[in-house]
């Protein structure tokens, strides 16, 4: 329980943005400063650990994990307020690093958009916004790993790697934003599919609530359908290389399973092995990560 309550897997939604991020430092300036960049990654990690921590203790106060064995809060027999004092010490940190990377860089826009992510994760589950609980949670998830996350990363590598000068963001980055919050804010949509039950007698107005499960898994394929269109669309633009593309295409089965794994669970009454459908679209935002990276 404790391995599924630390999560590690989900960290993949801060490293991948990072990884993407040098990539692009590098394609564009030839450099990475390494030790600035692994900063960076200290300071994400420590504040989607913030992240987790708190809305596992948010949650405990609506009760919407009452059926959740692996919450951090029962784990620790319910001792919300030492949870909420870890998640606060992970942001204080989280933030101490980010701050200094993003000062290094010379370019506070990277540290403004950072503050916007974070201030974002907090209404996703914070009071008195919890607008996660209002099926607000994917377009949060989206903006602040893709366009904010993604983005000031970049920021502040180039930055770096430029001496400080001034940066600007060229299509291809934004591109790569757009493609990242789209991955990051599907790992959410389908770790809904086997909660609906609890979501739904806590008040959650999440999408599997909104939609029903056959309603969720049937925008599920077609956000892989749309997805993939998308990135042909920014191909065809000219802000996408094709060796990107190469890559992506062949991610496209690791897309398809997530939807015929949820679907044959779902027809077979197995509710509880969507749990599962998360960690199928965390590997699918890894390796589509890895490989847009190498593209």
């Amino acid at each position: 329980l404790w391995w599924r309550a630390v999560k590690l897997p989900m960290y993949a939604v801060a490293w991948i943005p990072l990884l993407c991020a040098a990539a692009l430092t590098y394609c564009q300036f030839g450099f990475v400063d390494w030790r600035h960049a692994g900063t960076l990654a200290a300071g994400a990690t420590a504040t989607v650990a913030w992240l987790n921590l708190s809305n596992d203790a948010f949650d405990s106060e609506t009760n919407v994990d009452a059926r959740k064995p692996e919450s951090i809060v029962r784990l620790m027999d319910g001792n919300v307020r030492a949870v909420h004092a870890i998640a606060i010490g992970c942001l204080v940190g989280g933030a101490a690093a980010l701050w200094s990377a993003c000062e290094a860089s010379g370019n506070p826009t990277s540290w403004r958009a950072l503050v916007a992510a974070v201030a974002l994760g907090y209404a996703y589950q914070g009071p008195p916004f919890r607008l996660s609980y209002k099926g607000l949670g994917e377009p949060l998830c989206f903006t602040a790993f893709g366009p904010l996350a993604t983005v000031a990363f970049y920021i502040a590598m180039a930055g770096k790697a430029a001496g400080g000068a001034a940066v600007t963001v060229p299509a291809i980055v934004a591109s790569v934003a757009i493609l990242l919050g789209c991955t990051t804010a599907f790992i959410l949509f389908t770790s809904h599919f086997h909660q609906e039950q609890g979501d739904r007698a806590a008040g959650k107005l999440s999408p599997v609530v909104r939609l029903g499960l056959p309603g969720a898994l049937l925008v599920a394929d077609n956000l892989i359908g749309a997805h993939y269109a998308t990135i042909a669309t920014l191909a065809a633009a000219g802000w996408l290389p094709y060796t990107a593309v190469f890559g992506l295409i062949i991610t496209y089965p690791l897309a398809r399973h997530i939807v015929d794994f949820a679907q044959d669970r779902a027809d077979a009454g197995a509710i509880e092995d969507l749990f599962y459908t998360k960690y199928l679209a965390v590997r699918y935002h890894v390796v589509h990560g890895v490989l847009l990276a190498l593209g």
